[in-house]
């Protein structure tokens, strides 16, 4: 039981990292579209290179769901940890 315990918190500490991480590059998304496109009104096309963070909406969302649906699954694990041990204790009172 102790090690359906330990790896379901690891489990839900990975995913709040996730979230976390995706949501930071949601919120800079603003800020490197608008770094690139004053990098190409400034004419910084000619051999010069942007050297931004690709940041694709789409990919963090899809993180932030999945890293959301195995939270959940930590969670139940832990849920049902504690009710399996409940029970034990009810046969053994």
């Amino acid at each position: 039981m102790i090690g359906a315990l330990s790896s379901a918190l690891q489990g839900l500490f990975t995913q709040k990292t996730r979230v976390n991480e995706a949501a930071q590059k949601i919120a800079e998304y603003p800020i490197e579209t608008q770094k690139a496109q004053e990098f190409i009104a400034s004419g910084g096309v000619d051999g010069a290179s942007y050297e931004g963070v690709e940041i694709s909406l789409d990919e963090q969302m899809v993180t932030m769901i999945d890293a959301s649906n195995a939270y959940k699954a930590n969670a139940a694990v832990i849920r049902t940890q504690g009710e399996m041990q409940d029970e034990l204790l009810d046969v053994f009172s």
